[in-house]
């Protein structure tokens, strides 16, 4: 027969420790989900802002390009300058909480582009344009446009390089909790 005998005080902070680490996985269970949807925003933003994946578009049509050059310069914008309708849509890329230890990022429902040029011959005027239906016919193409995604490719870009960060962040604040 054995017996096993614990030291009270390492017996008590045993049951801290375990009891610091219960609070810090709950804490992170949501908090990572939280940090994700963030920085996943961010990137966004950052591949809309830099038109990372520009290159692997198809290129314009030159009745279209030549239209967007003329319609650009005489808003004041300099060649190749950016829609009202990227700028609002980068605008428009929020998180909200879904539910619980669920976080969304994306275009924000029913978020609006006020008049705008994409289908006059005036910048400025035209009619409104949900943000997310401009985003769909941008990532996956339409009657007259090709696809030219981003929201994918940089699901695929976190997906492989950052996800894993934020895991490893909340790891080693679990880690730190066991002492």
């Amino acid at each position: 027969m054995f017996s096993i005998s614990f030291n009270p005080s390492d017996l008590k902070r045993w049951f801290t420790a375990l009891a610091r680490v219960e609070r810090t996985i709950r804490f992170h269970a949501e908090d990572m989900q939280r940090r994700c949807a963030l920085e996943y925003k961010i990137l966004i933003a950052e591949n809309l802002i830099s038109n990372r994946y520009a290159m692997s578009y198809p290129r314009y049509n030159r009745r279209y390009a030549d239209w967007k050059y003329r319609t650009l310069r005489e808003a004041g914008y300099a060649a190749g300058g950016y829609w009202d309708l990227t700028r609002t849509l980068v605008r428009s890329i929020g998180i909200r909480k879904v539910k619980a230890m669920q976080y969304h990022s994306g275009i924000t429902p029913g978020a609006m582009a006020p008049s705008t040029s994409w289908f006059s011959d005036t910048f400025g005027t035209g009619r409104s344009v949900e943000v997310d239906f401009y985003a769909k016919i941008n990532e996956f193409g339409g009657r007259r446009h090709p696809a030219r995604p981003v929201f994918t490719p940089t699901m695929f870009e976190y997906a492989s390089n950052k996800w894993l960060g934020q895991a490893l962040v909340s790891m080693r604040s679990i880690q730190s909790k066991w002492r």
